[in-house]
Formats: C-alpha cells, sequence, structure tokens
C-alpha cells in the first residue's frame, strides 16, 4: 500500500504518554490476524492486525506525514484483538451528519470544539458496531451518548431560544435507529425492547413503531404478553384500527390462548366506551351508529372466547370487564345461561 504507515505492532503496552506514538505494522508477519480499517484525508487504508494480550489496549494510527488516523478500543475476542471494519460504511454514515453538525454551528447550539468532539466520539461508536464481535453494550453505549446529546442540545436550545429547525429530530432518529438495529442483532432482549418503546413514545415516533412492531412480533410470534404489550401501545397512540390488527394476528399465532382472547375483549370493550365518550361530546363529530351493534364486536370476541375456553378463569373475568355496560353484560349472560342450560341437558 504506497501511502500505508510503517509502523509496529504494540505488543506489551499500547497507551499513549505525551510524544509516544503505539503504532501499527504493515510489513511485519508476525502477529497478524484481523483487518482493522482507517482512513486518512478520505482515503481508506487496511492492515491486518492482532495483539496477542489480555488487556484493553489504546491503539492510535498515526501516519508518516503527521496526520492522524484512527483512534479507537480493541478488545480481546476468542483469544484474539480483532478489528473487522467497513470504512464505507462508517464514512457513509459519517456524511449523512454532516447537515446536523452544520446546523448546529449555523445556530451556535455547539462550539467548534464541541463538534468536533461529537464526530470522534460518534466515529468511535460507529467503528464499534462494524465489528463481527459486537455486544450489546456497544448499542447501549452509543444510545446513551446520543441520549445525553439530545438533553444536552435541547437544554441549550430552549436556554439561547432558538426555535426548531430543520435537523432538529436527526438525534433522536438516530437513536431510534439504533434501537432498532440493536433489537435486530438482540431480538430476545425485552428490557431494549421496552426501553426502546417508551423512547419512542416520548418523541412521538409513531411511525416508526408500527412499522417495528409487526417484524418484531412475528419474530417472537409465540410470546403473547409481546402481542398484548403491541396492541396496547398501538391503542396508547389513537390507533384502534392497528391494535385491532396487532390483536387478530396474535390470536391466529396463538390460538390456544385464552389470555390474549381476554385481552382482546378488553381492548374492544375499551374502543367502545371512547366511541360512546366521543358520542356524547358536542364539539366531536362522530359516526352514530344503532345501539345494538355498539357491542357487537366485543361480543363476538367474548363468544370465541367462550365457544374455546368455556371453563376458564377469563371467562369470568371478561364478564367482570363487561359489567359496566348493561347491553353488552346482558347479552353475554344469556349466552352463558344458554351453555349452562345445554349442559344440564346434556348430563340429564
Amino acid at each position: 500500500m504506497r501511502n500505508a504507515l510503517h509502523a509496529k505492532v504494540a505488543t506489551k503496552y499500547a497507551h499513549l504518554h505525551g510524544r509516544q506514538k503505539a503504532f501499527l505494522q504493515f510489513n511485519t508477519p508476525r502477529g497478524f490476524s484481523g483487518p482493522i480499517c482507517y482512513e486518512h484525508l478520505g482515503v481508506p487504508c487496511t492492515c491486518m492486525f492482532k495483539v496477542d494480550i489480555g488487556k484493553v489496549l489504546s491503539i492510535k494510527a498515526i501516519y508518516e506525514s503527521g496526520h492522524k488516523g484512527y483512534e479507537g478500543i480493541l478488545e480481546r475476542s476468542a483469544g484474539s484483538v480483532l478489528y473487522s471494519l467497513d470504512p464505507d460504511r462508517v464514512q457513509s454514515s459519517m456524511e449523512k451528519m454532516v447537515p446536523e453538525l452544520e446546523s448546529y454551528r449555523r445556530f451556535d447550539v455547539f462550539t467548534e470544539e464541541e463538534i468536533n468532539d461529537i464526530v470522534e466520539t460518534r466515529r468511535i461508536h460507529e467503528y464499534r458496531l462494524q465489528r463481527c464481535s459486537k455486544q450489546l453494550v456497544d448499542y447501549l453505549r452509543y444510545i446513551q451518548y446520543e441520549m445525553d446529546l439530545e438533553q444536552r442540545k435541547d437544554a441549550i436550545k430552549k436556554e439561547k431560544f432558538i426555535g426548531a429547525t430543520h435537523h432538529v429530530f436527526e438525534t433522536s432518529h438516530r437513536i431510534v435507529s439504533l434501537f432498532r438495529a440493536a433489537l435486530q442483532k438482540f431480538p430476545q432482549d425485552k428490557a431494549l425492547f421496552v426501553q426502546f418503546v417508551e423512547y419512542a413514545m416520548s418523541r412521538k415516533h409513531y411511525d416508526d413503531l408500527k412499522l417495528f412492531f409487526g417484524g418484531y412480533c412475528l419474530r417472537n410470534m409465540r410470546d403473547v404478553d409481546l402481542w398484548i404489550f403491541c396492541a396496547g401501545k398501538l391503542l396508547e397512540m389513537g390507533d384502534a384500527d392497528s391494535a385491532r390488527v396487532m390483536m387478530q394476528k396474535g390470536i391466529r399465532a396463538n390460538p390456544g390462548s385464552p389470555k390474549i382472547k381476554l385481552e382482546y375483549f378488553r381492548l374492544e370493550v375499551l374502543h367502545m366506551e371512547e366511541m360512546l365518550r366521543l358520542r356524547e361530546e358536542p364539539d366531536i363529530l362522530c359516526p352514530a351508529a344503532a345501539d345494538e351493534d355498539e357491542d357487537a364486536i366485543p361480543f363476538l370476541v367474548f363468544c370465541d372466547l367462550y365457544k374455546k375456553h368455556p371453563k376458564c378463569s377469563e371467562v369470568s373475568e371478561a364478564l367482570s370487564i363487561a359489567s359496566r355496560f348493561e347491553g353488552l353484560s346482558g347479552k353475554i349472560r344469556c349466552l352463558l345461561e344458554k351453555g349452562e342450560a345445554g349442559s344440564s341437558a346434556g348430563t340429564a
């Protein structure tokens, strides 16, 4: 490599003290096993690198011309300290941040030095996410950094009376993307999923959540509580139709679960209650419905629950939920009485 740095592999200590430099070695065959990439003036450079010691090392790549290359943390993995990086992907991610950073500079949100620190920190985190051996903690550190940066930015903009800009949501969109990437890599981490939902709800990223819920539930389709949780969040967003579809998909994926059918019944009752409340508001236009049709869907859901699971505790709980509505509870009691009468006749 014509412009490559001729350097040495740090085999014992790679800490930087003053002018001491820990170099990377290109021309020594000993101890090389994994690719590490960095760039110089926009030109990607690659070398093979390995350190056979168990410590976490800080390595700085410095060119003969004195320009600073990539500085990162190499972590021990499977007996080797290894980075597997894609500089083009990292460079593409960094370039997408330019308009946001220019906005910070133009509106005096951060100083030039602070913006440079943001760039360097993000670059380090982006390279960490390119490793083959990346862990959940790599995503969590990046997410926490962006959340802290977002809080700082909001506080500064409020203090300086800076209004909304075109790139005001860039940080929150990046955090959402990081959450989604982490859940794609670690789909079984429910605590991370709940944290993602809470953050996205607080920032009103409803469309991102709706798109993510379907695929994530299908990846964990036997998790009844997950279907119920997602449907409840959709109802909180005010999207009753999507919540209904989510529950129906969950029931098809778990036909033997009375719990999800009970929660679907509860959701339909809550929706019916909300529609009745809106109909009473004088200033809100709400489509009129016949009294006998108001509870049609909740009653059908209960019929399915009672038909498939007649003796489960969820039936009595559903009756308790419906007790607030005279018409619905009356229909359910009639159905239960007919069922008991038929059972008694069969026994006789």
